[in-house]
This record gives structure tokens, C-alpha cells and sequence, in this order.
């Protein structure tokens, strides 16, 4: 797509093979289950065992690997899979509560901050203590087509959740991040601190 914040109705126009390949199987389902709702999410992350979980973790292998550039173009809404668990035990508590009729057709979720790769790179090199000041970030748009802004239309989903749910439901990028990487973190300090105590 080209016009966010896309609409849950918006007429869908993905740019990419994989982008067709969610389109098609939302419509299955929905041709095959008139009554299911499904759950569009975009970017997510979340507690992990390796860099290669999700797109963002693996920012952390880019700068390990010396990486010299990063895309600061598009703009991404990082998504805490803790929060998508959240919103779809509160989709399933409407629907217990008999506002099932209300959970049909097609929902949006993300986070709330908008981030270039380059700016979520940064935070994942402080959080992880790797100088980035080196890196440069690349402004002109990508060979491959993909979407400048990557926002969602969330309101449909919003407004049956409430607003509290909702605000319970947007972790901070930052803190979600640094329990993401934790692990990651730690793993790479343990050898160095392996090392200090041989010496």
C-alpha cells in the first residue's frame, strides 16, 4: 500500500509476494468462515532465543556484524508480541461476553511509536552497549518495493476494547526492547566476563 493509515476496509494492495501470500490466506478465511475475525499485526518482536526471531532482534546481528549502513525511509511500528497476546485474550473475553457479532471481518493492531530501522538500531546498539555513531543512515527509498509508512488504522479495534485496555496494551518500545534483548545481552557479556576472571 501507498496511503496510510490503512483502513481495515481499504481496498488491499500489497507490494510484495509475501504481502499476497497474507492477503490470500486472510480471504480463505474468511470465504471459509464468514463469522472469523482476523487479526492483521506488523513488526513484531518479542522475548526471543537468537537474533533471527524477529526483524527487529536481528538488528542486533547487523551490528555484531559490522554493519555500515541501515535504511531511515521507511517508517515501521514496532509491535511487543506480549501485547498481541493481550489484545486477542480481550478479543476472545468480548466474544465470551456475547459481543461476538461485534469480532468479525477484519482487525488492526501495532505499537504506537513510529521508528525508521535506523532509529530502532540505535536503541538496540545502546541497550546492548555497541557504539553505532559509525553507521550511516540511508534516506533515499529502497530497489525493492515497500511501503513508506507502515501505520495501521487501529481505531475499529480500539474502540471495542476501551481505552484503558488499550493503553495497558502499548508497551513503550525502549522497555519492551530491553527485555527483549536481555538475553541476547547477557549471552554476549558472559564470555568477556569469562575472560576478566582468567586473566
Amino acid at each position: 500500500g501507498r496511503a496510510a493509515p490503512y483502513a481495515v476496509d481499504a481496498v488491499a494492495n500489497p507490494l510484495s509476494e509475501y504481502g499476497w501470500h497474507k492477503l490470500h490466506g486472510e480471504q480463505l478465511t474468511l470465504v471459509a468462515c464468514p463469522r472469523a475475525a482476523v487479526l492483521r499485526v506488523a513488526l513484531l518482536y518479542g522475548p526471543c532465543d537468537g537474533t533471527s526471531d524477529s526483524a527487529v532482534t536481528s538488528l542486533h546481528a547487523d551490528l555484531a556484524s559490522g554493519v555500515l549502513e541501515v535504511d531511515a525511509w521507511q517508517r515501521c511500528y514496532p509491535t511487543w508480541t506480549p501485547d498481541v497476546a493481550g489484545v486477542l485474550a480481550a478479543m476472545l473475553r468480548l466474544h465470551v461476553d456475547g459481543r461476538g457479532q461485534a469480532l468479525r471481518g477484519v482487525f488492526h493492531w501495532q505499537g504506537g511509536e513510529q521508528l525508521s530501522w535506523h532509529e530502532m538500531l540505535l536503541q538496540v546498539a545502546e541497550i546492548a552497549g555497541i557504539d553505532a555513531s559509525g553507521i550511516t543512515p540511508v534516506t533515499a527509498p529502497p530497489a525493492a518495493p515497500l511501503p513508506r509508512d507502515c501505520r495501521l488504522d487501529c481505531s475499529r479495534l480500539e474502540t471495542l476494547l476501551g481505552g484503558e485496555v488499550v493503553a495497558e496494551l502499548r508497551t513503550p518500545f525502549r522497555q519492551g526492547l530491553r527485555q527483549c534483548l536481555a538475553p541476547l545481552v547477557a549471552a554476549t557479556a558472559s564470555p568477556r566476563s569469562a575472560c576478566r576472571a582468567l586473566r
